[in-house]
């Protein structure tokens, strides 16, 4: 089990549904680094095998799977606010669990926090299956 400090935290405080990637939060069109991310109502749900999942693993393309369920995480990365603040190092670790399984990691940090279950829904795209057929 890796330690709580490594783990994802989905816990902005916005309601995840209206974000959306034109602009970061006090920065200027400049200073942004990662590329623009289509809004997620326009998505596709689909099935993806780990193998698809793990070519997902950059702040600006990052994908995870919890419970069997892949999610489309990059505008959570992009637009948190840990960029800003001192907590960079929660940034850091949803990068480093990005293309990847992390249920056990996220089930132990977001067990007491509804919120972040709720907010992960709004990053859903699909189903992990073992190949594809």
């Amino acid at each position: 089990m890796t330690p709580a400090s490594a783990c994802p935290v989905f816990s902005t405080g916005e309601d995840p549904a209206e974000v959306t990637l034109s602009t970061q939060r006090n920065k200027s069109e400049s200073d942004i680094e990662a590329p623009q991310v289509a809004k997620r109502s326009v998505r596709k749900k689909g099935k993806y095998t780990m193998k698809e999942v793990r070519r997902h693993k950059a702040k600006d393309d990052a994908w995870i799977v919890v419970h069997g369920k892949v999610y489309d995480i990059s505008e959570h990365i992009i637009n948190h606010p840990g960029w800003e603040t001192a907590a960079i190092s929660t940034v850091l670790s949803i990068i480093a669990h990005s293309g990847m399984d992390c249920t056990e990691e996220f089930v132990d940090i977001h067990r007491p926090y509804p919120i972040a279950w709720s907010q992960l829904k709004a990053y859903y795209i699909g189903e992990l299956v073992e190949s594809d057929v």
